[in-house]
């Protein structure tokens, strides 16, 4: 693991309020939208692809969240990055994506790896 991404709950103070992320050696493109329930605030994923398939068999079980196989790319040209995702399956139709994005300032580094929410 090359790093880990922390981020720590208020509230409880249990050992299951920090969460250690190692970064995946994989692409994954996911499709999520920020929610509010009963005033709390969460994440709400529509669409998971991972072409990694411990993450498609285990993730999928354990969080029941919407995983599916892709073939997925990622190509970088100047300051752009190009993805590409193909789901594979048993479906008639074809599903695909593909994007691009570019920064459009600086890059700003925080100053601790360290997300609290709450």
């Amino acid at each position: 693991m090359d790093r880990c991404h922390f981020i720590r709950f208020r509230g409880n103070l249990s050992p299951w309020n920090i969460i250690c992320f190692p970064n995946p050696k994989f692409p994954e493109i996911n499709v999520r939208t920020y929610v509010k329930r009963n005033g709390k605030p969460g994440i709400y994923f529509m669409s998971i692809d991972v072409g990694n398939w411990a993450s498609l068999n285990i993730a999928k079980r354990w969080y029941r969240l919407p995983y599916h196989s892709a073939q997925i790319s990622f190509r970088k040209e100047g300051h752009t990055f190009h993805c590409q995702s193909i789901r594979k399956g048993n479906t008639n139709t074809s599903i695909s994506f593909n994007g691009k994005y570019a920064p459009v300032s600086e890059v700003y580094f925080s100053k601790e790896e360290l997300l609290i929410i709450g």
